[in-house]
C-alpha cells in the first residue's frame, strides 16, 4: 500500500510564520484521518483531521529542519520542510503482531491501572490540553501485571471529566514496556481505535477485545492521544489558585491518587516520552485476561 502527502499551499502569514497546508490520500485515492506530522526534535506538529487535512504553522528558521509524518501501519517518513516533493510514499509496515496468538488455559479477568476511584465527598479533577501543546500529545499510565502470565485487553476505560469539550474523538495508544528504562517502547495494537465519551464526569469503556492487544507479563502502558483542536472543540479553563484564564482544546482526563508518589508519562509530537512532576496519576484502566 501507497501514501502520498500533497502539499498544496504555502503561505506567509503575520511576516515570519509560514503556514503548511496538505492532505494525505492512500493508493486508492481516500484520504487518511489522524496522521502525526512534527518537526524532528521539537514539541511542534499536528494532526490531520477526519478528512486527512492539517494546517501546521512553522517559522523561517524550520525551513531548515525535517518534518515527520508518521500513521500507525505505515513506515515514518522524514524529509525536508525546505525542499519537499509534492508527493511522498510509505510504505505499509508488516508487524509480527497482526498474526493471531492463540491462549490457552483457564482464562482469569482481572482489572489493572488506577483503581483509586475516589469515595463519596472527593472530587475527581481533570487534566486539560492547553493551546500551547499541539494535538498528537498524549497522557499514559503503567498498567502492571499481577500475574505470571501473559495475557490480552478486554476492555480499556477513561475517566472523561465535567469540564472540556467531552465528545471530541481521542486515541487510544497501548505501548510495551522499555526494557532497559522505565518508560513506554513499542505499539502493542496497529490499528487506530478512535473513540469519544457520550457523557462528562463518568467512565467511558471501550471494548478491545477485537483487538487482540496483548497484555505482556512485564505490563504495558495505556495512552489517551488529543486529536482536534479545531475551533468546535475549543473552551477556556479559568484556574482559581493561578486567577487566570488559559484557552484549552478538546476533552479532559479525570486524575486522582490518594499517594504522594506516583509515576504519570506524557508524550510531545517531536520531543518523545517524559515523566512528568507527580501532580497528579491518570484514571486510565483495564479489564485484562490472562491465561493459566
Amino acid at each position: 500500500m501507497t501514501v502520498f502527502l500533497l502539499f498544496f499551499v504555502m503561505n506567509f502569514v503575520y511576516g515570519q510564520s509560514i503556514v503548511i497546508s496538505s492532505t494525505v490520500f492512500d493508493q486508492a485515492g481516500k484520504t487518511i484521518p489522524y496522521v502525526n506530522i512534527y518537526i524532528k526534535g521539537e514539541r511542534k506538529g499536528t494532526v490531520t483531521n477526519k478528512i486527512g487535512q492539517f494546517d501546521l504553522e512553522i517559522n523561517q528558521e524550520d525551513l531548515s529542519k525535517s518534518l515527520v509524518i508518521s500513521a500507525i501501519g505505515f513506515e515514518p517518513q522524514m524529509i525536508e520542510i525546505a525542499n519537499h516533493p509534492a508527493e511522498i510514499f510509505l510504505k505499509e509496515n508488516i508487524y509480527d503482531l497482526n498474526e493471531i496468538v492463540v491462549f490457552s488455559g483457564k482464562e482469569k479477568v482481572i482489572e489493572v491501572g488506577n483503581l483509586e476511584f475516589p469515595k463519596s465527598g472527593n472530587t475527581v479533577e481533570a487534566a486539560s490540553v492547553g493551546k500551547r501543546i499541539p494535538t498528537g500529545f498524549m497522557s499514559a499510565i503503567f498498567m502492571e501485571n499481577p500475574s505470571t502470565s501473559k495475557g490480552r485487553f478486554k476492555t480499556i476505560s477513561f475517566f472523561i471529566g465535567a469540564r472540556g469539550k467531552h465528545k471530541t474523538p481521542f486515541r487510544i495508544k497501548v505501548y510495551s514496556k522499555d526494557k532497559t528504562a522505565e518508560k513506554p517502547d513499542s505499539l502493542l495494537v496497529q490499528k487506530d481505535i478512535i473513540v469519544k465519551a457520550k457523557k462528562k464526569g463518568s467512565w467511558l469503556q471501550i471494548d478491545v477485545s477485537s483487538y487482540n492487544i496483548p497484555f505482556p507479563v512485564n505490563g504495558a502502558y495505556v495512552a489517551m492521544e488529543w486529536l482536534h483542536d479545531e475551533k468546535k472543540y475549543q473552551y477556556t479553563r479559568k484556574f482559581k489558585h493561578r486567577g487566570k484564564k488559559i484557552k484549552s482544546y478538546g476533552q479532559t482526563l479525570g486524575y486522582y491518587s490518594k499517594e504522594p508518589k506516583y509515576r504519570n508519562w506524557s508524550h510531545y509530537l517531536g520531543f518523545g516520552w517524559q515523566e512528568e512532576v507527580p501532580t497528579f496519576k491518570s484514571l486510565i484502566k483495564a479489564q485484562v485476561a490472562v491465561y493459566e
